[in-house]
């Protein structure tokens, strides 16, 4: 979906199925474009991962402590779970987000790391896929509030055009999941916002059927995969667990819950199995935000790391959803090359077939980074290409690309050595190794002016 319609939508679907309230005096419900926002996450090493990958929904868009929409909700039904279970959490919920874009992002290496140490996976993704063309559905069910909705024969093929390619999409992201890991992965199906009796219902039921039933082919195709009926548990209970109060098609805290407790139970057959488990990886903090197309910033902090992002204008032919995602230094020792430690880690995402026509600029401040850093970019297989045009000070990285990237900043590593007051580094030791190397030579010297032939008088 484009940006800033895709974010509209919230406001204008519930809007459209209370029918009481015109499309003009709807709210949008933005997420910040030049948002600011801290994210430090506690890991606790001896407890499994849970990694939720998804839309809104995950995140627990629009919920209190979302600090403007721009880190996920601890009232999000992952954190609920993880705190039932006792499981570390990493929330990768991206609001707007699409089963294209999901896709497109487990090419990225900061997914990838993060799924390939779960213990747990959770998957919730759709719901934008068919939202973003309901835009005339909308419009016709607050025009005639009393009359069934009738779709058109493009829409027909415009809808099931979309819920073929969500199939499709959600194959291969179950697949590709499978092949980073063989944790359990919960499936949510979709739920229908709009509360039964409205036209939007009717319509939406339908639609929500087919991809519904496309995610339970997919489940049974992918070895274990469990189907969470998110849709059976919010039927007739839209009032309740959907925020249609505030005109918004997004859970409430209770519909949080429910969402929660329906994961809850379907992992109990892996609970005992899951619980003796522990992830080498600490979890991931995520900061999310908007840009339309004439750009814009997001800034934040992630794990220690001042973040800050900037879009120059006229760079982006339409609107994207970007997120920023960090792991503490201290737990990405296996990306650190020989002699070296990682000073601070950021990776980049946006929506699929975003392209710059500029570039951008990625700042990272951080006292760990020594102005003798360096920036490299982490692929997929998780080698490090080096990024040759950032650059580096004490105390800050900058980087400027086009693409989005998985960017790590190294520094010489330090380690403590018992005796001595000052810290052994990777770099070669300039002063030190001096000294030793005039000392050597003094010493043959000496050795030769002893040994030499002598004159007689």
């Amino acid at each position: 979906m484009k940006q800033p319609f895709k974010k509209a939508l919230s406001g204008l679907a519930a809007t459209a199925a209370l029918c009481t309230v015109s499309l003009s005096t709807a709210p949008l419900a933005f997420a910040a474009a030049n948002s600011t926002s801290t994210t430090n996450h506690s890991t606790t090493s001896s407890a499994p991962t849970l990694v939720a990958l998804g839309d809104s929904i995950t995140f627990g868009y629009n919920l209190p402590d979302t600090k403007n929409n721009t880190v996920p909700s601890q009232s999000a039904y992952p954190f609920l779970i993880g705190k039932a279970d006792h499981m570390n959490v990493t929330d990768l919920g991206i609001p707007g987000w699409t089963s294209s874009d999901l896709l497109s992002a487990l090419s990225s290496a900061n997914f990838d790391r993060a799924i390939h140490f779960a213990n747990v996976v959770s998957i919730d993704i759709g719901s934008n896929d068919l939202l973003h063309l309901s835009a005339p559905l909308i419009a016709e069910a607050t025009a005639n509030p009393g009359s069934p909705l009738q779709l058109t024969s493009a829409e027909q093929q415009a809808f099931q055009q979309a819920i073929t390619t969500f199939g499709s999409n959600l194959g291969k992201i179950v697949s590709t999941v499978r092949k980073l890991t063989n944790a359990p992965i919960l499936l949510y199906n979709l739920y229908d916002p709009f509360p039964v009796g409205t036209n939007l219902n009717v319509v939406t039921e339908q639609l929500e059927a087919s991809e519904n039933g496309a995610i339970s082919q997919v489940a049974a195709a992918v070895p274990n995969v469990t189907v969470v009926d998110a849709h059976k548990a919010f039927a007739a209970h839209q009032l309740t667990y959907v925020r249609v109060a505030e005109k918004d098609v997004h859970p409430t805290a209770a519909g949080q819950g429910v969402l929660a407790q329906i994961g809850e139970t379907a992992l109990l057959p892996y609970l005992a199995q899951i619980s003796k488990q522990t992830s080498s990886e600490s979890t991931d903090a995520l900061l999310a935000g908007s840009l339309s197309s004439s750009g814009g910033s997001v800034t934040g902090n992630l794990n220690g790391t001042k973040v800050s992002f900037t879009v120059p204008s006229t760079s982006l032919r339409q609107g994207t959803e970007v997120d920023l995602t960090s792991q503490p230094a201290n737990s990405l020792s296996s990306l650190a090359a020989k002699h070296t430690e990682v000073a601070a880690e950021v990776g980049l995402n946006f929506m699929a077939g975003v392209q710059l026509t500029k570039p951008y600029q990625l700042t990272l401040s951080n006292k760990a980074i020594p102005a003798n850093g360096a920036v490299y970019q982490v692929t997929a297989a998780g080698q490090l290409t080096p990024v040759p045009a950032a650059k580096v000070s004490a105390g800050q990285a900058v980087i400027s690309a086009t693409k989005a990237g998985d960017f790590v900043v190294l520094a010489p590593a330090t380690s403590a050595v018992p005796g001595v007051t000052k810290p052994v580094t990777g770099l070669p030791f300039e002063r030190e190794g001096t000294v030793a190397v005039l000392l050597l030579l003094a010493g043959v010297g000496l050795v030769w002016f002893a040994r030499r032939p002598r004159r007689e008088a």
